[in-house]
């Protein structure tokens, strides 16, 4: 065959311009999430909100396409000298409900900033609200055609063949939806859900059970190579780009760990502020509804799970928030490799927390009565039922309905069996709302020359809308959030001294002491924070009046990591002869100071 490759660079820039193009030319899907905002849109939400003395705007930086990645600072005072939380909206970026939560829960905070409960808690605490970490990834939710994308919008080169962006995805249907092929194959490994043949889930031989359909993104085959949809329009994963567990030479992770521009605006912001204490985050990571546990790693070795002395610290947490809010039904948590969630903690030293935000609520439904499904022969494509179960509630009249709850092999369905139950409940959520999730298979009648061979199907989950509640229930979700908000720094440590005293020894010699106590309810910092020195450690000092001398003891000191509770005694031996008064504090940046001040010639403190 003849070579009518372009030269790397056309090859390049070629891509790039259709990108381009497409932005200028795409129109935004309407109806796809009604109610919910744009990144150019959060934004400028995020300026409205800006009020002096209480909230202000910091731009972060910008993405490869000159958008802004922006925070909303919201503390009073000196808000960068106070201990702070930070909180993350949509680290995944089709997951839009985390951007809309942050937004609504700054809003939140500036409205009660006046109450007393909220006055004390930014009194002495900053938050740090950034909504859209990965705007560029975030847009492309809101152009048609529409499609379950996490990338942002660098070009990159799927399946390694001097290309970039050469073959993703096509909506085949005209739907506005990029939803999936569903082709008959007899080496297919794939059957549909005996509980609901809408879902399709892998066949188990063991039980019985046969494949009859292999299923593919929605698209053609575009650059005639014998694969499909297999180097869509470019994108790194915001969520995969972190450096800890990395994982590197995989789809969507970028050419190395923080190679995007808005993961190292975020990581040069965070490392620069050294008063944050916690990060929380809405991603799929989720740590509170089933908090992160302790390992085994060996010494020296990678970690792969947090350290023993911080386990007791997330179970609080995890605690406080199921008091708080109840996660009945959540999703399990994905893994941590890239994520933003783990590098939180693993490599910037912080208490991490991360919760899905949202998830559908299976609503309880009576068991129908439904006749048992039936194979006639071992020759049979897949389970058929007997009698046609009547349509949903709320669903479209041309989409397939649960079957029996029966296996392949005609028992009925092990409850303990998991498969599809992600998209089962997703399911029964949409039909009970009356939400079109999704597009029911429809043969496809086109050309056929660049699709799988085999009866060809187009339909499957609207995923942008499966992880999205209908707008109407942002306000109240937000509201269930924010009490945790609130209550996030009164669960960080919390200094105190007691037992301030300055004793005389006579000739000028004296000799203070007080007990530094940790009264809060997490550590002074996380231990894997204090084994890798990536927190400021909490220091104690004295200050001298004029004319004194230490004789033992240095005038600052490095205190060791306090759990809650604990207490470590300060001492030091003075040489004072024209008395005066000498100062004590204790700080960190991520837990605040206290301080107390002692007359040396009266022994008493003030």
């Amino acid at each position: 065959m003849k070579n009518t490759r372009l030269p790397l660079l056309a090859r390049l820039l070629l891509p790039c311009l259709a990108f381009i193009l497409s932005l200028s030319s795409g129109a935004l899907a309407d109806g796809a999430l009604p109610g919910y905002r744009s990144p150019d849109e959060i934004n400028a939400r995020l300026r409205a909100l800006e009020s002096p003395g209480l909230a202000s705007v910091i731009s972060l930086g910008r993405t490869a396409q000159g958008r802004e990645i922006l925070c909303l600072r919201i503390g009073s005072g000196d808000a960068d000298s106070k201990p702070a939380i930070a909180v993350l909206g949509s680290v995944q970026a089709q997951q839009r409900v985390g951007a809309e939560l942050v937004v609504r829960l700054a809003e939140g905070l500036i409205q009660s900033a006046a109450s007393d409960r909220t006055a004390g808690v930014l009194a002495g605490h900053t938050y740090y609200l950034i909504p859209e970490p990965s705007p560029d990834a975030a847009s492309a939710c809101f152009t048609s055609p529409l499609t379950d994308r996490a990338g942002n919008s660098r070009p990159w080169d799927d399946d390694k063949d001097g290309g970039v962006d050469e073959d993703g995805p096509d909506d085949l249907d005209g739907d506005g939806w990029i939803t999936q092929l569903r082709v008959k194959d007899p080496a297919g490994r794939l059957m549909p859900h005996p509980l609901d043949p809408r879902v399709l889930i892998e066949a188990d031989a063991s039980k019985g059970e046969r494949g009859v359909y292999s299923i593919y993104t929605e698209g053609l085959d575009d650059d005639v190579d014998g694969s499909f949809n297999e180097d869509g329009r470019g994108g790194v994963d915001f969520n995969r780009n972190w450096s800890f567990d990395y994982p590197a030479y995989q789809a969507d992770a970028g050419l190395n760990a923080v190679s995007e521009p808005e993961c190292r605006a975020l990581a040069d912001f965070l490392f620069a502020r050294s008063n944050v204490a916690l990060v929380f985050s809405f991603s799929p990571q989720d740590n509170l509804s089933d908090a992160w546990k302790a390992g085994q790693s060996q010494p020296y070795s990678i970690m792969n799970s947090i350290l023993g002395g911080d386990a007791p610290a997330y179970e609080l947490l995890s605690k406080r928030y199921k008091e708080l809010l109840d996660p009945k039904d959540a999703p399990a948590a994905r893994g941590w490799s890239g994520s933003f969630s783990a590098w939180a903690y693993f490599h910037f030293g912080r208490w991490s927390l991360s919760s899905a935000g949202w998830w559908p609520r299976v609503p309880a439904a009576e068991a129908a009565e439904v006749a048992p499904v039936v194979v006639s022969d071992s020759s049979a494509a897949a389970p058929v039922a007997a009698a046609e179960p009547a349509p949903a509630a709320g669903a479209d009249a041309h989409s397939e309905q649960p079957a029996a709850a029966t296996s392949a092999a005609g028992s009925e369905w092990d409850k303990d069996d998991k498969r599809g139950d992600r998209e089962l409940n997703w399911l029964k959520w949409m039909d009970s709302q009356g939400l079109e999730g999704f597009a029911a298979w429809q043969p496809y009648s086109g050309d056929t020359r660049k699709l799988p061979e085999g009866e060809v199907e187009v339909g499957g989950m609207r995923m942008l809308r499966m992880q999205n509640p209908p707008a109407a229930e942002l306000d109240a979700l937000a509201g269930s959030f924010a009490p945790f908000l609130e209550a996030l720094p009164g669960l960080l440590p919390r200094l105190e001294l007691g037992g301030v005293k300055c004793e005389a020894l006579g000739d000028g010699l004296y000799r203070a002491s007080a007990t530094l106590v940790n009264s809060g309810q997490l550590p002074t910092m996380p231990q894997l924070a204090e084994n890798t020195a990536l927190n400021n450690p909490l220091q104690a000092e004295v200050l001298l009046p004029g004319g004194s001398s230490l004789l033992t003891g240095t005038p600052r000191r490095r205190v060791g990591r306090l759990l809650p509770g604990a207490s470590t005694e300060l001492n030091w031996l003075i040489y004072a002869p024209q008395g005066g008064s000498i100062t004590l504090r204790a700080w960190s940046p991520s837990v605040g100071s206290v301080e107390a001040s002692v007359e040396l010639s009266s022994g008493g403190s003030k």
